[in-house]
């Protein structure tokens, strides 16, 4: 079956109203949303953890995410 006739053609008044607003093969522009308060609120806990995880690995109460995986055999080999 040709692709023009798998679905039907709409004509006349039957059209729905979205199709009468967007051009066939017209590229929609993207959607542009704001930033929520629980999202600000979360990226800067994580920030704050991390800092803090970052002090204890330079104190060395934390082993390096680095070292951990060489202890356990995932690290290979070193370049550059």
């Amino acid at each position: 079956m040709a692709p023009s006739q798998a679905l039907p053609r709409l004509r006349g008044p039957f059209r729905p109203r979205s199709c009468l607003l967007v051009r066939p093969g017209a590229v929609l522009p993207a959607q542009r949303r704001g930033i929520s308060t629980g999202w600000l609120r979360k990226t800067a806990e994580a920030k704050e953890d991390w800092a803090k995880r970052a002090e204890e690995v330079k104190a060395g109460t934390r082993p390096n995410f680095w070292d951990m995986l060489e202890e356990r055999g995932y690290v290979k080999d070193i370049a550059g």
